[in-house]
């Protein structure tokens, strides 16, 4: 896992209010997720910036809100894949 700058939200990286920014979003969900994406359980690499292979932020229920409870780390690629419904359908 790559080292990340600073630490965001000290031992719980969803703990922390002050994460606001979409880059800060991905980099909690990475510290999170263990590096992992969310739908298909592969590594996410930080520093793809284009393509299938870009971090990106998922709702887990298409349907719920933003609350960091229903978002999970993905690659833009498995994102649009899922579209909007729930992995499991």
């Amino acid at each position: 896992m790559p080292v990340i700058d600073e630490p965001v939200g000290g031992t719980d990286p969803w703990a922390n209010p002050l994460v606001t920014t979409q880059w800060h979003e991905v980099l909690a969900a990475y510290q999170r997720s263990g590096g992992l994406c969310g739908i298909c359980r592969e590594p996410v690499d930080l520093e793809v910036k284009a393509g299938p292979y870009q971090p990106t932020i998922d709702h887990i229920r298409p349907d719920g809100n933003d609350d960091r409870s229903n978002l999970q780390l993905a690659h833009r690629g498995c994102n649009s894949r899922k579209g909007n419904r729930c992995a499991d359908q």
